[in-house]
């Protein structure tokens, strides 16, 4: 099997010119062809060998938006270095705690490079000066040089890290080989039917697995064309999304599940028009997959030619490099109901009729070829069907570890197996995924899942949509977990007592469970992880400390 960089010899010898990537920023669109992509990236190699950043080397990418991200990793990759992008900071991020988690990280993988602007060169020689660190401005990076093949860590080398998010600087490094990628590439590709007539569209930044691996790693091994444009543009603007998709002929596009959601309320109908009929599939992916996203998405967007079928599901993780199971493109997802009690109590999933009492989950599709879903319970022991356990999988694209960090490798893989942290169960060989094992509270023997409780306060009018946050706390005197909910709100505080009123009643009568504090908190209270995903652990610690004064549960 060759490597990520070999795989990519053939493409440039016999047809360079061969477009990769549109990239769009603002409004300019930058074609990049194979030639032009590789050329540029051996500028960066070059720069890495006179620097004596080479097999083995730890390379952190910092940079926005820009084709300077393919050009640095590609770069790294072709001296054998191990490449691994970091989110940028952005303005709402704090700045001093930003820098003290690169400096945490560059020291504990042993970066060798670090690659960032000009204008951030001072402050990071600053913070990483005592580990002797080559930091390179990409924009001195301009030309091209002759690619070159031959000098990467080969198949069973590490190909780059995929870093975990998180609020310190101890997010772990997933550490993949180019035969990781490369199975996965091609199982995940057969899944879902990929071929030369597909163009993918996105938006995603490539620090996160479904931007790197679905969007940018497969289609460059694939020669499948690839239009790319900010996170923060499509933002601010939605349905730019829509249009590239038509004036693009896209095919296939990854979202996360809270993206079905967001088009659909910001998206005006009335006067934009778009024809979407040549879409493949919108995968959704990265969070929790919800019925009620697709039919919002469907309903809102049926003129433009959208259709159920287009709308897929896929449950992946960076430790299997992407996906690990995918629905059937051109079907309908599957839709399982089960009786509410059951599952709560017995963590079994009995299926019935949808209705009243029950609980609905979308599939997320059956394992992609070459991968083996299991379900264990606490001792690792499999589970049979439809019982609700750890989902542990293993396949032909696992990770090798996270990177120089042995303990935690060796606490979720396991004669071959790798551990989650997520529940699900199997039924009639689709995956159903029904929450994080982190995310479970345990209220008097009841099993209630933090992101059914944020669902319900999300929609009380009074709280600031999508910044809940449930938690359990631990109450020695009674033996069980309590919940608290942390919310951000803007209302005057002589209406928080009717509001937390409020929250308690939906809470009880939605999922008949009683909430211990509702704690209402200002805007930008609560803290989020470097993929701006809410932070359960950091903001159960923030809470201890602003009501008790300490981290300790009671």
């Amino acid at each position: 099997m060759a490597s990520l960089v070999s795989s990519l010899k053939d493409k440039y010898e016999k047809n360079p010119g061969k477009v990769f990537c549109k990239f769009i920023a603002g409004n300019v669109d930058e074609e990049i062809t194979y030639q032009s992509l590789l050329e540029k990236s051996a500028m960066y190699a070059v720069h890495f060998k006179m620097r004596n950043v080479t097999k083995g080397s730890p390379v952190l990418i910092v940079l926005k938006h820009s084709p300077h991200l393919f050009y640095s990793f590609i770069g790294a990759m072709m001296v054998g270095a191990i490449p691994s992008i970091l989110p940028f900071p952005s303005e709402k991020q704090d700045l001093l705690l930003y820098r003290a988690s690169l400096e945490k990280l560059a020291a504990r993988i042993q970066a060798k490079s670090i690659i960032t602007y000009k204008e951030n060169i001072q402050e990071i020689r600053a913070i990483t000066n005592h580990l002797n660190i080559d930091i390179v401005a990409s924009d001195d990076m301009a030309g091209k040089a002759a690619p070159f093949w031959g000098e990467d860590n080969g198949t069973d080398g590490f190909a780059f890290l995929q870093h975990s998010s998180g609020t310190t600087g101890l997010q772990k490094g997933v550490a993949l080989t180019h035969a990781a990628v490369l199975n996965q590439i091609e199982n995940y590709s057969a899944a879902i039917k990929l071929d030369n007539s597909d163009k993918i569209v996105s938006w995603l930044p490539l620090y996160h697995d479904m931007g790197l691996i679905a969007c940018f790693m497969m289609p460059l091994v694939k020669g499948v064309p690839i239009i790319m444009m900010d996170t923060f543009e499509w933002v601010n603007k939605p349905q730019i999304l829509f249009e590239h998709i038509e004036k693009n002929k896209a095919t296939l596009c990854w979202l996360p599940n809270f993206a079905f959601n967001f088009l659909a309320n910001c998206v005006d109908t009335e006067t934009n028009k778009y024809n979407l009929k040549g879409m493949k599939a919108f995968i959704d992916c990265s969070e929790a997959c919800k019925l009620h996203s697709f039919d919002v998405f469907c309903d809102s967007f049926k003129a433009y030619g959208i259709r159920r079928e287009m709308l897929q599901t896929c449950y992946a993780m960076a430790e299997n490099v992407f996906g690990i199971s995918q629905s059937e493109i051109g079907r309908v997802v599957q839709v399982d109901y089960v009786l509410r009690i059951p599952f709560i109590e017995e963590c079994h999933a009995i299926k019935v009729e949808a209705g009243s009492d029950c609980l609905c989950f979308l599939s997320c599709g059956s394992a992609i070829p070459n991968t083996e879903v299991s379900i264990s319970d606490d001792n690792r022991n499999e589970l049979s069907e439809r019982h609700v356990g750890e989902v542990r999988i293993r396949s032909t694209s696992l990770f090798s570890g996270y990177f120089r960090l042995p303990d935690e490798t060796a606490r979720v893989l396991e004669h071959g197996w790798f551990y989650t942290g997520d529940l699900g169960y199997i039924a009639e060989g689709q995956l159903y995924i029904t929450g994080r094992k982190k995310d479970l509270i345990i209220v008097n023997g009841k099993n209630y899942y933090a992101h059914d409780v944020e669902f319900i306060v999300n929609h009380v009018q009074g709280i600031k949509k999508g910044r809940a946050v449930a938690v359990g706390i631990h109450n020695s005197k009674i033996g069980s977990e309590e919940v608290v909910l942390i919310c951000e709100t803007t209302i005057s505080p002589g209406l928080h007592r009717n509001l937390i009123r409020e929250i308690k009643r939906r809470i009880s009568e939605g999922l008949n469970l009683s909430v211990k504090d509702v704690y209402l908190v200002p805007l930008k209270w609560i803290v989020k992880t470097t993929s701006g995903k809410i932070s359960r652990n950091e903001n159960k610690k923030k809470y201890l400390k602003e009501k008790f004064g300490a981290d300790a549960e009671n």
